[in-house]
């Protein structure tokens, strides 16, 4: 073959019509340039006196099949390629091995042919290009870099071809097989509808294909199946592809797993919904329990209602309040409601308990602090206390709330749940909530009380075998100035009740 670089280039020129080619007339007019006009279908006849082939792709020539011809038989004969500037055909003729490739849009691209033309010739053979930045290499090169780019690029880029019928695939790049687990001879030829499936968005399904019809760009997220049938978060991003003529012939597609946003994102939303539900639930249940605390007009009012209202709801089972009796060291129930109906006896809970085997309703006590006891350990302590109350309903978890107003302790609530997981945080929030609204009512019903008592205190004593039947202390005054007397009540054991009237 004649490779003589010396003037005239000998140019092999390979179009549908090369006559009344604006491109060839170019090249016709340079003087160095000694251009020859073949149709593509006899251009192999005439290639092996060439110093250089260029190929119009185009109506009624397929470039990248010449190209191909080309280089099975003359792999050094540089060959360039005009085209339209779709970015495929480009990457398809540097998969091919094009010399260069030149974009026929712009009135600046028969200049561009004319020094492309040169520089393919000057370079010979592709392993003998020089290394240039990017600003000066040429288009071939520049494909070639942006092909390593895109075909090395974190994200998945796909390319599919509009003009065919359903938009099949004909590009991936090796990070979509890495994201989807299919490989390139599985997914090329394709609708890239495949990753979907149950849990895919129906309206970002939707969008993009309203935004394909429209030939339109459109960014979506939603749920994607990998081969091996995981589910993954993918961020869709896709954009048609126009040539010189603004026809879209391509679009083309990034998927990115934003997994890991998305489920904490997710998990925001989950957690400020529970909030608010909590927040809500609050509210309700404390107007509830302060409308039943306002009508109250006894401690034992306040006690029987805030078990009744916590036991009415989910997913309570069981609720009753212990108050310490100091005169026998113990915690007795005064109040009970919900699914079960032990004695208030059996509920009494000993105070005097070896520190080893202490009930978490005595360390809530003896503490002032909430528990939720979920532990079996735990529970066994408080169903061995109680065993007609929890010992045959499988209990999951109770909760033992302080009944404290400031410095004051009235007793203790204690919650049980057959459900496991019932009695967490938020749940404690509430009940705490409660615990402080019942203490509040028992501390006003208290000093109202007392203020009562500012007029009349009675003392009751408890005195035994002191008097007999006809005992001259049934009734004794006590003093003259202070209205105060002695009431027996009772025989064998008596009580004297002390009254003091203040004027």
């Amino acid at each position: 073959m004649n490779r003589n670089l010396d003037p005239p280039i000998r140019l092999l020129y390979a179009a549908d019509s090369a006559e009344d080619d604006e491109f060839y007339r170019v090249l016709e007019r340079q003087p160095d340039f000694s251009a020859v006009g073949f149709s593509h279908e006899k251009t192999l006849d005439h290639v092996i006196s060439a110093d250089c082939v260029v190929v119009r792709h185009g109506t009624g020539v397929d470039g990248i099949a010449v190209l191909e011809t080309v280089r099975e038989r003359y792999p050094d004969l540089p060959v360039v390629l005009l085209g339209p500037d779709d970015g495929v055909l480009a990457s398809r003729a540097i998969a091919a091995n094009v010399s260069e490739f030149v974009p026929f849009a712009g009135e600046d691209s028969p200049t561009y042919l004319v020094e492309r033309v040169r520089s393919a010739v000057a370079a010979g053979p592709r392993d003998n290009c020089p290394q240039l930045s990017i600003e000066a290499i040429g288009v071939r090169e520049k494909f070639q870099l942006k092909e390593r780019a895109i075909e090395e690029a974190p994200v998945g880029i796909t390319i599919s071809d509009a003009e065919q019928p359903d938009n099949p695939l004909i590009y991936i790049n090796d990070a979509f097989e890495k994201l989807t687990g299919y490989t390139k001879e599985e997914t090329i030829g394709r609708n890239c509808r495949f990753l979907q499936g149950d849990e895919s968005d129906p309206g970002a399904v939707a969008a993009m294909r309203e935004a394909i019809d429209r030939e339109e760009s459109v960014s979506v997220e939603l749920v994607n199946y990998r081969k091996n049938g995981e589910t993954f978060w993918n961020e869709v991003d896709i954009a048609p592809v126009r040539n010189e003529t603004s026809e879209t012939t391509n679009f083309v597609g990034f998927q990115t797993d934003v997994t890991a946003r998305k489920e904490a994102e997710l998990e925001l939303k989950r957690e400020q919904q529970r909030l608010e539900h909590l927040l809500t639930r609050i509210e309700g249940l404390l107007q509830d329990v302060h409308s039943d605390l306002v009508q109250a007009v006894s401690r034992a009012d306040v006690e029987s209602a805030v078990c009744e209202r916590i036991a009415a709801e989910d997913p309570y089972e069981f609720c009753w309040i212990g108050v310490p009796d100091l005169s026998h060291d113990t915690i007795v129930a005064t109040a009970q409601a919900g699914a079960w109906s032990p004695d208030n006896a059996v509920l009494d809970i000993d105070l005097t308990t070896d520190s080893a085997d202490i009930s978490p309703i005595v360390e809530t006590y003896e503490t002032e602090c909430a528990q939720v006891i979920d532990d079996p350990n735990d529970l066994a302590v408080i169903v061995e206390n109680v065993p007609s109350t929890v010992g045959d309903a499988d209990c999951k978890a109770v909760a033992t709330i302080p009944l404290v107003y400031r410095e004051t302790l009235y007793g203790v609530l204690i919650v049980c749940t057959t459900e496991e997981d019932a009695l967490n945080e938020r749940e404690a929030v509430v009940l705490e909530a409660l615990g402080r609204a019942t203490a509040t009512a028992i501390n006003a019903l208290e000093r109202e009380r007392i203020i009562v008592a500012d007029s009349v205190v009675e003392l009751d004593f408890e005195m035994r075998d002191l008097f007999s039947s006809t005992s001259p202390l049934d009734t004794a005054p006590m003093s003259s100035t202070t209205d105060r007397s002695i009431e027996r009540t009772g025989r064998c054991s008596c009580s004297l009740r002390l009254i003091s009237i203040w004027h």
